[in-house]
């Protein structure tokens, strides 16, 4: 965590800043395996959804920050990303590539 100090002396803690990474990369991948049931994972990316992606959130899910961990694998021979919000380890969406 990086930490500086400003005019009166008071520490800017961005902790739990907006945008701020609240789910390990660690959880969404363990997410992914065990909820849905992804045999082999091929790479995991943190990013901004596309556009495309965007238009697979709920209404509700639109509301937040679309920053999420976007998990490739394959299960059963078939390929699946797996999105897990960065904000919120419940939010989370599989998708058939």
């Amino acid at each position: 965590m990086i930490s500086c100090s400003g005019p009166l002396g008071k520490t800017n803690d961005s902790s739990d800043a907006p945008g701020t990474v609240a789910v390990s990369r660690e959880k969404a991948e363990k997410t992914a395996v065990q909820y849905y049931g992804l045999t082999q994972v091929s790479d995991i990316q943190l990013r901004h959804l596309k556009e495309q992606e965007i238009k697979l959130l709920t209404e509700k899910q639109k509301k937040f920050t679309p920053i999420y961990y976007v998990i490739s694998g394959s299960k059963k021979g078939e390929k699946y990303l797996v999105f897990i919000s960065s904000q919120n380890e419940d939010d989370h969406f599989i998708s058939k590539q």
